[in-house]
């Protein structure tokens, strides 16, 4: 994963701390998505192209600072970005309760939604929009995890709020036990 708009995240994180405390401020965020698996440290590169906010909005110091670093990196003006509050109902019930600090500095504190929590979110996320299966797989569940998964599953909603069909669970579990060695 190597463009020009890749987000170093820890230096962009670092700069948006220098920012925030030229400004006097502190805030703390919650992230999601690639960002979060990065921050885990369960990825295999240290970039993504932006950060997801999850459980709040940027407040306009955020979106400053954010500004102010995409300019000093040369990264997208979206590098951080809170369009993944939309799926703030993909965690399971308590998420915010199970959240694990992944970067702190003087005036910046970040979060991250907790491994198995981004399992729950992405399974539900590939199931409804087929783009979540490699953040699965780095993830990497274990056998157990991916049964509690499936039962999970089966009770969860697509955006349409329906219950997705049982022969699509079946398809993403088979998939995921083989390219795992879980079968």
């Amino acid at each position: 994963m190597s463009n020009q708009y890749e987000v170093d995240i820890n230096k962009a994180l670092t700069l948006l701390g220098a920012y925030l405390e030229r400004k006097e401020l502190q805030r703390e965020i919650v992230v999601g998505g690639g960002a979060a698996i990065t921050l885990l440290g369960h990825a295999r590169f240290s970039g993504t192209r932006d950060i997801d906010i999850v459980g709040s909005k940027l407040d306009k110091e955020l979106k400053n600072g954010a500004h102010f670093v995409a300019e000093e990196l040369g990264l997208l003006p979206n590098w951080l970005n809170e369009s993944a509050t939309a799926f703030n109902d993909r965690y399971p019930e308590g998420w915010i309760k199970r959240i694990k600090l992944v970067f702190e500095s003087e005036n910046l504190i970040v979060h991250a939604v907790c491994r198995e929590d981004m399992l729950y979110s992405k399974v539900c996320s590939e199931l409804d929009r087929g783009f979540d299966y490699d953040d699965i797989v780095t993830l990497l569940p274990s056998e157990d995890e991916l049964v509690e998964l499936k039962k999970l599953s089966k009770t969860m909603k697509s955006n349409t709020g329906d219950i997705f069909p049982e022969f699509e669970i079946d398809i993403l579990f088979d998939r995921l036990e083989g390219d795992l060695g879980h079968d």
